[in-house]
This record gives structure tokens, sequence and C-alpha cells, in this order.
């Protein structure tokens, strides 16, 4: 028996090890009524999904966000938490935020599939007295599409501390 939402499903061994929804792990059980859809995206071209397995049950789906607006509304509420309850400062300014099918980091030494990612650079500027000014900037954040609101969030804000290291460790 596992707890989900405050309720109770008795679930076999087999169904308990089987796809699960990404928002709240409940696993899928016909007997329960819990369905889960793929959210993926099929890529024409190269004929063949384009992301990782992700699942999402018929509860969560509703809240799954599939639009950049609301993908920067939670973005915006992300930057707030981090400045107002963890005291971190997030420079104002624009991130251009995108959905991607795929999200992996294969250019560098990570090779693990993620939810989100951050890409920033180093500018350098040459000043009068010789010295040589480097300032980070924010690129762009890339998560996956269809995510829940609030698995959007802590995603955003994984990639937002990253963002803050490499300003702030530099």
């Amino acid at each position: 028996t596992r707890r989900y939402a405050k309720k109770e499903y008795l679930l076999c061994r087999v169904c308990s090890q089987d796809k699960r929804c990404e928002a709240c792990d409940r696993p899928q059980s016909r007997e329960n009524g819990v369905m889960l859809d793929r959210i993926d995206t099929w890529h024409q071209e190269h004929g063949m999904y384009t992301s990782k397995w992700r699942y999402m049950c018929t509860i969560c789906k509703v809240d799954a966000v599939d639009t950049i607006i609301e993908a920067r509304k939670v973005l915006f509420s992300c930057i707030d938490f981090l400045q107002k309850e963890i005291g971190l400062r997030i420079p104002e300014m624009h991130i251009n935020l995108t959905f991607s099918d795929n999200i992996s980091n294969a250019s560098r030494n990570c090779s693990s599939e993620g939810n989100g990612h951050c890409r920033t650079r180093v500018s350098r500027k040459e000043l009068e007295d010789g010295w040589i000014e480097c300032t980070r900037e924010i690129v762009e954040i890339s998560v996956l599409r269809g995510m829940h609101r609030i698995y959007l969030g802590r995603t955003l804000c994984h990639e937002l501390i990253h963002f803050w290291l490499g300003i702030y460790s530099m």
C-alpha cells in the first residue's frame, strides 16, 4: 500500500516498479484509475522521439506548463523566491527561456539527460588602463516542455542557482 496525495493505493510488485508520473511519482495502475501519458515530441525529420521517456498522469497533466508565457511566470516567481527567501541577488536582465525536447550536456563532462540547462558565457572587455574586465552573462535557460508547474519551478530554481554561482564565483 502506498499513499499519493492523501489517497491510498494498493499496488502489486510489478506495478510499483513500472513507469511513473514525473510530477507525483504515481505508478500507472488501471485498478486505481491512474493512467499515464507519454509527454515527449515525435521528431518528423528523424522519425523518432527526441526526448527521454517521460510520463505524466492525467491528474498532474492539468498543471503541465506548455507555453513560454506560462513558463516565464514560473521563472519570475522562482527569481522572487530565490531573492526574498534565500537571499540570492539575481541581476535584473532579460533571461531567454526556451523549451527543448532534449536536455543533455554532451559537449561537457556531464553525460546525463536532465530537465533543464543554463548556458552562460564570459565576455571580456579591455579597459583603458590595460586591465581586462570579465563579465559572465546568461545566454539562455532551456527546460523540457510539459513539466508540471511545481517540477518546472524546482528545475528553474536549480538552473538560476547555476547562473548565480557562475556570476559570483568568478
